[in-house]
């Protein structure tokens, strides 16, 4: 008897089991596709943040390229900095310095 009741209620189960698997299953994929149209987001938005960075990059590159021009540097010492081309007698020059010597006569480089 036990038997009996056991295939009798299994068969009535199948049925609900069948669509509890079915609405998972439907639950699944929605919920996958959801995850991938996020990530779609996720991505589009950082290649966005992306172009921004490498435009800014490119613009400093640019810009430092012209700060670096001698004529420019000159112009910002004279205008900004009120510097003033040196004359021949404010150059100093300096000597190379002389190896010393220890007392046996060896460098000590």
């Amino acid at each position: 008897m036990n038997s009996v009741f056991y295939k009798r209620n299994r068969k009535d189960i199948n049925p609900f089991l069948s669509i509890m698997i079915l609405v998972g299953t439907l639950f699944l994929i929605a919920f996958l596709h959801m995850e991938e149209r996020r990530l779609g987001y996720q991505i589009y938005y950082l290649a966005q943040q992306n172009k921004k960075i490498e435009i800014e990059r490119k613009v400093k590159e640019i810009d430092l390229a012209k700060l670096a021009i001698p004529s420019q540097i000159m112009s910002f010492a004279k205008h900004k900095l009120t510097l003033r081309n040196p004359e021949l007698n404010q150059i100093i020059h300096l000597a190379s310095p002389t190896p010393q010597l220890n007392e046996k006569g060896k460098s000590f480089d």
